[in-house]
């Protein structure tokens, strides 16, 4: 389903690697510009996801998708 981030939908997608949680944000359409920091999201999965607060946030990660090819 969708989840609202700073006012835009995204895809939330939950993976296990080893030991570690991790968690994507993928936007279902393009977005052209974007300008904002880390802290909403990372109020959405502790507020939505389950994830403590006190957990240590060790690499984030953010990259493009190509919507046609």
């Amino acid at each position: 389903g969708a989840h609202s981030v700073n006012g835009l939908s995204w895809h939330l997608n939950k993976d296990t690697v080893n030991t570690c949680t991790i968690f994507s944000f993928v936007a279902p359409n393009e977005i052209i510009s974007f300008n904002s920091d880390l802290k909403p999201f990372i109020t959405y999965l502790t507020q939505n996801q389950g994830v403590s607060s006190s957990q240590l946030f060790v690499q984030p990660q953010s990259g493009t998708e190509p919507f046609t090819g």
